[in-house]
């Protein structure tokens, strides 16, 4: 979703979440409690980031948070960034319904 909006994320070694160069976009996260298991992501498009300077995000400590708003200097919906990932989802999870049983599939 990132890289059709033009901003470069990846992956930063031994750390959690979606990262723009030092900057987190994203946070990742699994659990499990009471032999429950959770998971969910959260993805910055748009808004005030002020909040997470009084929290320390994902146990990371001076992080710095940024948006895809802040990243591009475009406004950013956050029901057509949302509509857009339903589809990518749809469009994952019907590959691996139909792909045949070779392995992982990146989703």
């Amino acid at each position: 979703v990132l890289a059709e909006y033009g901003i470069a994320a990846t992956q930063r070694e031994a750390l959690t979440g979606v990262w723009v160069e030092d900057r987190k976009i994203a946070s990742i996260g699994v659990g499990v409690r009471h032999w429950i298991t959770m998971h969910g992501f959260a993805l910055n498009v748009c808004g005030d980031l002020s909040p997470f300077n009084h929290i320390v995000p994902c146990g990371i400590n001076n992080v710095a948070m940024t948006s895809m708003e802040k990243e591009t200097g475009q406004a950013f919906s956050v029901a057509v960034v949302a509509d857009w990932l339903e589809n990518l989802a749809r469009n994952r999870i019907s590959d691996l319904r139909s792909a045949p049983d070779a392995g992982p599939v990146n989703v």
